[in-house]
């Protein structure tokens, strides 16, 4: 399980909406929405989500 709360927290801090996200981690924004719905994602994606939040991915685990 991923830590949506703090990659929501961490994207708005940064000013990047969810469609600027989806497309730099190189998915479509209705994917993105899934992954925060399901709270679960790859482990490929979830390093995209890092690098763009500039967080370590393990931060990112629950």
């Amino acid at each position: 399980m991923i830590n949506i709360a703090k990659i929501e927290k961490t994207r708005k801090a940064l000013k990047i909406s969810k469609y600027k996200m989806s497309k730099e981690i190189g998915n479509s924004k209705q994917i993105y929405y899934d992954i925060i719905k399901r709270k679960s994602t790859t482990i490929e994606s979830l390093n995209k989500i890092a690098k763009v939040l500039n967080l370590d991915p393990r931060d990112l685990i629950i």
